[in-house]
């Protein structure tokens, strides 16, 4: 049973060692967060520019989400490179393997200009709403 599975687990264990340390320095960013959004705001204000007193909209979590999304995808799309170029290089002569390889960085590829072309939407779309880049 654990053979049946045995790629799926180890893409599940890659994932969680590629994750962890993003969501533990997450956590330690938020504890200190306040006084590092105090001290910004107090230097723009005292700038000149016009700050909003540290409130989150809508657009800003958004925005967030998405950036978090779009890293998640591009360790995503390098994992499923690195699996491709493995089975390309043990493929040892066998022809299935090579062609199974070769289908999945197709697909890869294919996945990685979708991503990069909603991103791109996305901004687009952010900076003719927003005015911001």
């Amino acid at each position: 049973m654990i053979k049946k599975y045995q790629k799926e687990i180890l893409s599940a264990i890659i994932l969680i060692l590629l994750l962890a340390p993003t969501l533990l320095l997450a956590a330690n960013l938020d504890a200190s967060r306040s006084d590092l959004e105090k001290n910004l705001m107090e230097g723009a204000s005292n700038a000149g520019y016009k700050t909003t007193g540290g409130q989150s909209s809508i657009a800003v979590l958004a925005g967030t989400v998405v950036r978090m999304f779009l890293s998640l995808l591009g360790i995503i799309f390098i994992g499923y490179t690195i699996y491709a170029g493995y089975l390309w290089m043990t493929a040892g002569g066998n022809e299935e393997n090579v062609t199974k390889a070769k289908n999945i960085l197709r697909n890869v590829v294919i996945g990685l200009i979708v991503v990069l072309a909603s991103a791109a939407i996305y901004l687009f779309i952010k900076t003719a709403f927003t005015g911001a880049e």
